[in-house]
């Protein structure tokens, strides 16, 4: 391996760097989350000059991008020109959705049910090389369902129609400084409503003593498994993965949600980044 490798993974919150360099040592960085849905062109460039290029230099020979919001083609030349932009030295630049590495660091060149469990949720069947079929996560309005933000939705869903313990109730109120104005001010009218949202799930790891936040927590992930991964031909055949901090930090009720489901559960990961850059270092030595 004689050349310089950047990889990134990106969610809707923070994006993970990952530089492989030829002396083999591994440079590890954080900005904040990189969505050409959610962000501007100048935005997004803004975020990687400022808070990226110092600490990896310019001369990059490749670059693999792998986030969220980079489903179609137009958005992933998005994220390849800006790319450019910062480093013009590159010879390779390459812009992948969080799902296809999510794949990659899971399965690696194995086929597997792949998920990710983080502020969003996705899925996948993968083949081992590609993403064979993929049921649209469809966002936090409409979707997402197992999700930081699916979960926050829940939880404050039940504290404004009383459907949380008394004592519950009151911690979270004054834990948060919880209004019902507060919270429409916060889902509706300001920018990332879903990483407020996801915000929650911290409430709901300190409380699972509750039986009442233990049942939104695996409905949720019920819901995930029904509307997602059971829609997939032959879904008890595959082992199901999962990648997020979602996943990662409620990880008992993730199993005992696989275990009433009679799916076979693969690996889980709080993230995907160093798993990624084995992937491509792998690779880098393949050639």
């Amino acid at each position: 391996m004689n050349r310089k490798i950047l990889i990134a993974d990106s969610g809707s919150t923070k994006a993970d760097w990952r530089l492989i360099s030829p002396e083999r040592t591994e440079g590890v960085y954080t900005t904040l989350g990189l969505n050409p849905y959610l962000q501007t062109d100048e935005e997004l460039f803004a975020e990687m000059d400022q808070n990226l290029r110092d600490h990896v230099g310019t001369s990059i020979d490749e670059i693999y991008f792998y986030g969220a919001g980079v489903a179609t083609a137009e958005k992933a030349e998005l994220l390849v020109h800006i790319l450019r932009r910062i480093f013009p030295s590159a010879g390779r630049v390459e812009a992948y959705s969080d799902l296809f590495g999510a794949a990659r660091a899971l399965c690696g060149t194995e086929p597997g049910i792949v998920c990710i469990l983080g502020t969003g949720s996705n899925s996948c069947l993968y083949d081992g090389k590609t993403m064979v079929d993929n049921i649209p996560p469809c966002g936090y309005v409409l979707g997402d369902e197992g999700s930081g933000a699916a979960l926050g939705k829940k939880l404050l869903s039940a504290f404004l129609k009383r459907g949380l313990n008394a004592s519950t109730h009151r911690q979270l109120a004054e834990q948060y400084r919880l209004t019902k104005e507060t919270i429409l001010e916060n889902v509706y009218k300001k920018p990332f409503a879903n990483r407020y949202l996801a915000g929650f799930t911290v409430f709901l790891q300190e409380n699972l003593d509750d039986e009442s936040i233990v049942r939104i927590v695996e409905t949720s992930f019920e819901e995930f498994l029904d509307f997602n991964v059971a829609r997939y031909p032959k879904h008890r055949e595959h082992s199901v993965n999962f990648v997020g901090s979602v996943a990662f930090y409620f990880r008992k009720h993730l199993e005992n949600v696989l275990r009433r489901r009679e799916l076979k559960l693969g690996r889980i990961l709080q993230s995907p980044a160093n798993d990624l850059a084995d992937f491509h270092r792998n690779l880098a030595m393949q050639d």
